[in-house]
């Protein structure tokens, strides 16, 4: 039971990071982009199942699943690898900011800390579908107002440039990443604190990337 609640609440929570990388860079939905996401949220839920059952390598399984996710845009979305990276960290970032909300809501509102919610499937699943709805009405809401991006191609033939804006996206990207791996490292058995800071790191760091990313959008429409 525990496994198929495990599953459905993972697929789903797959489902709606798609969802709103789709809507903030602004692809177009088709059938078969939907079975195929579909697809390969079934298949990442497995990842996720089987990553954190590992003691050793438990607290890294976002970041595998993040590094699965670059890949997976790349091959199956058509998407350059580069711009699976810029797409991906946003679909990683939403998650970080929304659960790492709702954990902390949780906990000042029940007074259950987060730890209690990570070992329980049944508390963790439902922080997963909530986290997962308030993802799917941010999408929503973007493609509704005609928010997005439009700078991403959807062929991995297109050649990508290194200017300036690229390469400082990667580096606030790359340099977020290694700090959010180093403090799920350092609070390996707190994971209170861990949340709080993972959270702090992503407050900080979503406006510098919104920044470049408005500023690239710009210089690819001129």
């Amino acid at each position: 039971m525990d496994y198929l609640l495990f599953t459905g609440a993972s697929v789903f929570e797959y489902v709606a990071v798609f969802a709103f990388m789709f809507a903030l860079f602004r692809f177009r939905i088709t059938g078969r982009l939907v079975v195929t996401v579909l697809t390969v949220s079934l298949m990442m839920s497995q990842v996720s199942y089987f990553t954190r059952s590992i003691p050793q390598i438990g607290e890294m399984s976002a970041f595998i699943q993040l590094a699965l996710y670059v890949v997976v845009l790349w091959v199956l979305f058509q998407v350059p690898f580069f711009y699976s990276i810029v797409m991906n960290f946003a679909g990683f970032a939403i998650v970080v900011v929304v659960q790492g909300v709702v954990l902390l809501a949780f906990h000042f509102l029940s007074a259950v800390p987060a730890d209690v919610v990570k070992d329980s499937v049944l508390l963790g699943s439902g922080v997963q579908v909530l986290s997962s709805l308030i993802e799917i009405a941010v999408a929503y809401a973007i493609v509704q107002l005609g928010g997005g991006f439009n700078f991403v191609p959807t062929s991995r033939r297109t050649y990508t440039r290194f200017n300036r804006s690229n390469v400082t996206i990667l580096v606030i990207i790359l340099t977020t990443v290694m700090l959010a791996a180093t403090l799920a490292y350092l609070f390996a058995n707190e994971f209170d604190s861990y949340v709080l800071s993972a959270c702090a790191v992503f407050v900080v760091t979503i406006p510098a990337y919104l920044y470049v990313a408005l500023r690239k959008e710009y210089e690819d429409a001129v």
